[in-house]
């Protein structure tokens, strides 16, 4: 059964967090927004930036000198190369057709036995969570029920953490 009703909240939530998107991607923009703040203000400037650069290259493991990256860079770009040309015979879905590089398509794997089973099983659990979920009065309900399920005393868990028969029971942390 389809939603006959939005729930505020989380529509609002949604559409906060695609604008923060748009306006980090600068898909969109706030008009007047410029006479607030320069976000330019608060980057680093050069100068800090070269102090910590030697630093940050130790951290992440990489050469900071631009000669140095760009071997590196291409080092690490070979390698990934050599990996795949020497792999990719024994790759079943990819074949040279015409010159270029070509993926197959995957064949489709047969649903498994049982799996309408559990999917059927899990839409009859989430249907009877939203009805908890929207339904005051059935969520009370289904409180008190697990209520009668919280953890009994347990003498070995007392014995245990070095607690003695009249000893006062610990604070319960369920209530």
């Amino acid at each position: 059964m389809a939603p006959t009703r939005v729930n505020r909240r989380q529509f609002e939530i949604c559409v906060c967090r695609q604008l923060v998107q748009e306006l980090k991607s600068a898909d969109i923009c706030v008009p007047g927004s410029d006479t607030y703040s320069d976000y330019r203000e608060q980057l680093l400037q050069p100068e800090e930036c070269a102090a910590a650069l030697a630093e940050y290259g130790e951290i992440v493991g990489l050469p900071v000198n631009s000669e140095e990256f760009i071997k590196n860079l291409r080092g690490q770009l070979s390698g990934a190369a050599n990996k795949v040309d020497q792999a990719y015979l024994a790759n079943a879905y990819f074949k040279i057709v015409d010159g270029r590089p070509t993926l197959a398509k995957l064949v489709k794997k047969p649903i498994p036995d049982g799996f309408n089973a559990i999917h059927d099983a899990l839409n009859r659990m989430v249907e009877a969570a939203r009805f908890l979920a929207t339904n005051p009065e059935a969520r009370a309900e289904s409180i008190a029920i697990a209520e009668e399920f919280l953890p009994l005393d347990n003498e070995a868990l007392d014995f245990a953490e070095g607690r003695k028969s009249g000893d006062p029971e610990p604070e319960q942390w369920w209530k």
